[in-house]
């Protein structure tokens, strides 16, 4: 609540937590960040989308056994 008044969720939040319910979520989710991440500002050399190009992304049965 801010100045009296009930804030709305981000839209960002049902999608989430809808993605999560999902067969292979972690992978999922972790394929759209990489596609999403343009640039490692510790690793520049590294060009754009860094994560999309240079790493297969772990399976989620690895992460969640």
């Amino acid at each position: 609540m801010k100045d009296g008044q009930v804030q709305d969720i981000p839209t960002w939040v049902p999608i989430a937590l809808t993605l999560l319910t999902l067969p292979n979520a972690l992978g999922t989710a972790r394929m759209a960040a990489a596609a999403m991440i343009q640039a490692d500002r510790l690793h520049p050399e590294l060009g754009e989308f860094p994560y999309q190009k240079l790493r297969q992304m772990p399976a989620d049965v690895e992460v969640e056994e």
